[in-house]
């Protein structure tokens, strides 16, 4: 039976397609939260690259941000991980390596709240959770698409890069984000620092694992809808099903 929709939709914390019109500066959350989401500093949709949608959000590498609006109001608990399962994806296109370590996401400064995700000089990837540095043994190609996922299950922290594992590690850390901001793109910290420089599609927060091995990165734009069977059509009829010398009953679809 064909499905559609997304089977996690209500573990669904944030999910920033970036469709829109090229030039402007505007994200919006597709998730059922709708979080507030402010695009600074000339961050904006760009045409050039993109995967899905006709578009995708390009930071310039000069102090370009996106902001999830703070102090986020968490009362319901979707970006407070706790010791619980997550996962933190995202598609990234650069054109050549950065210059230094470049923050893709983060909270608050501050690791306990959410770990952080940055890229850095040699374009392999740097992940601080449960108070230590993971470093990626892949690198993050050039001029190309990459989906990179950062995914707890368990205590069971791994790293996917282009939906091969790169690396796991134990992580039992408790992740209690209830005020404050989530950055994309760089860190806000009084100064913008970390800025990235390139292209960025795609990005999805769950509030529960999605990958525990390797697999196929999305082909298609991430659905903003929950999942849903698509009842089958009624089944061409080749010859009727005799029940009985009185009666005939039709094959239907089931």
């Amino acid at each position: 039976m064909p499905n559609t929709g997304d089977k996690l939709w209500a573990n669904t914390s944030l999910l920033l397609l970036f469709n829109g019109t090229a030039g402007t500066s505007v994200a919006k959350d597709s998730s059922r939260y709708a979080n507030a989401v402010s695009a600074r500093n000339g961050v904006a949709l760009s045409s050039t690259q993109y995967l899905f949608g006709g578009t995708s959000m390009y930071f310039d590498g000069s102090n370009d941000i996106l902001e999830i609006n703070g102090a986020v109001s968490n009362t319901d608990g979707r970006f407070n991980f706790g010791t619980g399962d997550f996962c933190i994806e995202m598609f990234i296109w650069i054109g050549s390596s950065p210059s230094g370590d470049v923050r893709l996401i983060n909270a608050n400064f501050d690791p306990r709240d959410m770990p952080e995700v940055l890229l850095r000089a040699d374009r392999t990837l740097m992940v601080y959770s449960n108070a230590n540095w993971q470093y990626s043994t892949a690198a993050i190609p050039t001029s190309s698409w990459t989906h990179i996922a950062l995914d707890r299950n368990g205590t069971t922290e791994r790293l996917f890069i282009g939906g091969v594992l790169d690396k796991s590690w134990t992580d039992s850390a408790n992740y209690s984000l209830s005020t404050g901001k989530i950055f994309i793109g760089a860190l806000d910290n009084g100064s913008i620092t970390g800025v990235y420089n390139g292209y960025m599609d795609s990005l999805r927060i769950t509030k529960a694992s999605r990958y525990q091995s390797n697999f196929t990165p999305p082909t298609e734009e991430l659905p903003a809808f929950p999942f849903q069977a698509i009842p089958r059509k009624e089944l061409a009829i080749k010859q009727p099903l005799r029940v009985n010398q009185n009666v005939t009953v039709s094959r239907m679809g089931l």
